[in-house]
């Protein structure tokens, strides 16, 4: 038996939150087009859903989030101009942070864990 802990989200329309949380493949088509950018068959745009998707499911804001990835591009920054690491190895954090502006600007957020035994 394992005792599993998912952590989750939703987001919601600010400008209808009666309709209930939006699918997130929803989200992700509308982002896309927002950022004039193809939707992918397998992928999430900017891989949103694995960065900023997972800390709104471990309870962060978006003001906290937008805050850590500011954080970790000065990092990055810092860490290119030592040379210690190259541009290309860096996550663009500012354009995750445009995506979350966008995220914040449209949709409200509710997040949870759940604690549970599965078979």
């Amino acid at each position: 038996m394992e005792i599993a802990m998912p952590v989750c989200y939703q987001l919601y329309r600010k400008s209808n939150q009666q309709e209930g949380a939006v699918h997130l493949q929803t989200v992700d088509a509308e982002m896309c087009a927002h950022f004039n950018e193809p939707v992918h068959e397998t992928q999430w745009y900017y891989d949103w859903h694995n960065s900023i998707g997972f800390r709104l499911a471990m309870g962060k804001t978006f003001e906290q989030i937008r805050t850590e990835f500011a954080q970790n591009a000065e990092e990055d920054r810092a860490a290119v101009e030592a040379g210690t690491t190259k541009p290309e190895f860096c996550y663009d954090y500012p354009k995750a942070i445009e995506i979350c502006n966008w995220l914040e600007a449209n949709f409200t957020t509710d997040s949870w864990y759940e604690v549970g035994k599965r078979a």
